[in-house]
């Protein structure tokens, strides 16, 4: 979705608006901008130490991508004079954007004789290359940064700097501020004076895991947006069989996991509202994922004639979206704490879908947040129609593999069945948050239009057959919300 129909003057206000708001961006995104105040946090730390393999540029000028294993000494000296040349380059652009006022931090990091120090910690390094050395001095080019530190202070006044220039050290052995944010634990400073928390060296930074599937949630169902079809996948090629004539061929294309990617493929990129377009473009598709095209064509041409004229609900067909209106495969990750997830139905109203999952599946530990973490996911489509927002996934699943097995009836079993249900209120969740930080009123009676899933092979147009739809209740997504980012 864009906003490309925003006016001019309310797109200048905003820019206006946010010209004085902090910016994050790369040294490379700064080259050429100015800003009145600059921090550069990380310019002292080494990058790609552990990378496997660098480039080069060989006499001629060519790139060369090489391994470390195997590479030569003089093709290592190459790799790493060049990197040092670009860190200096870095460091420059980086030193140049402030107009006014510039932080330069230096970080305390040890580096192995095989890590190429920063081009800060070089240049660092060499304000005490030309002191004199006695025996016991280390020399100075080999210093760790926490000894750098030490002399920056010397080098300020040696260069007569001190009005401009400002050496602030902090030391592991600063007290730390405790208890609530902005309490301090002691008295010793003045009313006004500000105190920063010290962070202890033997604290750990937790690394939350990402969460994808609540520890696989049986193999049908993940939350990163792989469609998994219901039926095995086949080594063969399957072709075309004739055994049954009245049988749509549809059924007859390939089933798993492969299928469904194509699928998927074809759905997002598909031009909704031009079909004069679609038939050379499923053709190439079915070639990119290695399916014959004169063969299968004309088939799936069918299938999305059916699929983007079926009509989901009164007055709503997907032939009548536009680009603008679509957001392909959303990616989220929120934070969630740990949790077993069955526990959550008591607090959901009766007769919610979701908690009729919950009470099906029971105690199975499959449905345990083992601990903090993010949960990642990949909404497939999010759809704009009349001011609403809708979340829609592609199924290729077969079920019973005749048309006549697409009923709600049917749909519904499978959607408990293979938790897809669990899935496309995760993706609510998702989709509500997300809202929330981008429409100014929103509301999600009036901005929330529902969930839609699509098994595509079964639908038809002047039917409702293949078509799943729910409107989660709201008291319902923020239970679920709650619960995701509260249990313990």
């Amino acid at each position: 979705m864009d906003d490309s129909e925003i006016g001019g003057d309310e797109y200048q206000l905003r820019l206006e608006s946010e010209s004085d708001v902090i910016s994050i961006l790369t040294v490379h995104k700064s080259k050429g901008l100015e800003y009145p105040i600059v921090f550069l946090p990380s310019l002292s730390m080494t990058v790609g130490a552990k990378a496997k393999d660098f480039t080069y540029h060989r006499d001629d000028g060519e790139l060369v991508v090489d391994l470390k294993e195997v590479a030569t000494a003089g093709a290592k000296e190459k790799g790493k004079l060049e990197d040092g040349q670009e860190d200096a380059r870095v460091l420059y652009v980086g030193l140049t954007r402030a107009a006014s006022r510039c932080y330069l931090y230096h970080a305390p990091l040890r580096l192995s004789e095989d890590e190429r120090p920063a081009a800060q910690t070089r240049i660092m390094r060499s304000w005490n290359a030309s002191s004199e050395k006695t025996e016991e001095q280390e020399d100075p080019l080999k210093q760790s940064s926490s000894e750098i530190g030490e002399t920056v202070s010397r080098w300020i006044d040696s260069h007569d700097l001190s009005k401009d220039v400002e050496y602030l050290s902090f030391s592991p052995t600063q007290a730390e501020v405790g208890g609530e944010r902005g309490e301090r634990t002691d008295d010793s400073s003045s009313p006004g004076e500000l105190v920063a928390a010290q962070w202890k060296t033997n604290r750990g930074m937790p690394m939350g895991s990402i969460v994808s599937s609540f520890s696989g949630l049986v193999e049908q169902v993940d939350f990163d947006g792989r469609d998994l079809d219901a039926e095995p996948e086949s080594d063969d090629r399957p072709e075309k069989s004739l055994v049954d004539e009245g049988l749509p061929p549809i059924f007859e294309f390939d089933a798993g996991a492969h299928a469904g990617t194509f699928m998927h493929d074809v759905f997002e990129h598909l031009e909704f509202s031009d079909p004069t377009s679609w038939d050379e473009f499923i053709s190439k598709k079915l070639t990119d994922h290695h399916y014959e095209a004169e063969v299968w064509t004309d088939t799936i041409r069918g299938m999305v004639d059916q699929v983007i004229g079926a009509e989901l609900e009164p007055g709503l067909v997907l032939s009548s979206l536009e680009r603008k209106d679509r957001m392909e495969e959303m990616e989220f990750y929120f934070p969630v704490q740990p949790g077993f997830l069955p526990e959550l139905a008591t607090a959901l109203p009766e007769g919610c879908l979701l908690r009729h999952y919950l009470d099906g599946v029971g105690k199975s530990e499959k449905h345990r947040i083992a601990s903090d973490g993010y949960l990642k996911g990949l909404v497939d489509l999010i759809f704009r129609a009349d001011g609403k927002h809708y979340v829609l996934d592609w199924k290729s699943n077969k079920l019973n593999g005749r048309p006549d097995g697409f009923g709600q009836a049917q749909i519904e079993r499978e959607m408990l069945d293979h938790h897809y249900v669990l899935q496309y209120h995760l993706y609510v969740v998702a989709t509500h948050r997300f809202l929330q930080s981008r429409l100014p009123d929103y509301s999600y009676e009036e901005h929330f239009g529902g969930v839609y899933y699509l098994f595509t092979r079964g639908m038809q147009v002047g039917s409702q057959s293949g078509i799943f739809r729910d409107l989660p209740d709201l008291s319902v997504i923020e239970a679920l919300d709650q619960f995701l980012t509260q249990s313990k």
